[in-house]
């Protein structure tokens, strides 16, 4: 039930520098958010649960090699009256004191909550 409720499940990973690619650039939590580089586990997600998810970001598998797959890294989740936000980024220190993960962590917070974003600058 965990793993429905998120929207998927930790698989393996590997580690590198990357910038993963928006998939939804309208949707409130990416609107004034440009991204960011970093080193970071490259996680590989399964049991991936569609259900009312909406993916933000994606992480192509081997970030250099053309027309690779994509793997789903950050998105929401609507589940009855709440909210989910999941992002794969933040586990490495370079990441999780990065500006841009800070920024897209307190927009992903404030979403879940329903508050308002306006109040989180651009980044």
């Amino acid at each position: 039930k965990f793993v429905a409720l998120v929207g998927g499940q930790f698989q393996k990973h590997g580690g590198e520098g990357f910038q993963v690619e928006p998939a939804d650039a309208d949707h409130p939590i990416l609107r004034g958010y440009g991204g960011f580089r970093s080193w970071d586990e490259t996680y590989i997600h399964t049991k991936h649960n569609p259900e009312g998810r909406t993916v933000l970001e994606y992480r192509r598998q081997g970030e250099q090699a053309d027309g690779v797959e994509r793997e789903p890294w950050t998105w929401v989740r609507t589940h009855g009256q709440g909210r989910v936000f999941y992002t794969a980024w933040g586990h490495d220190a370079r990441t999780f004191t990065h500006p841009g993960f800070v920024n897209l962590v307190e927009r992903g917070i404030r979403w879940a909550c329903g508050r308002d974003l306006s109040g989180v600058p651009s980044y």
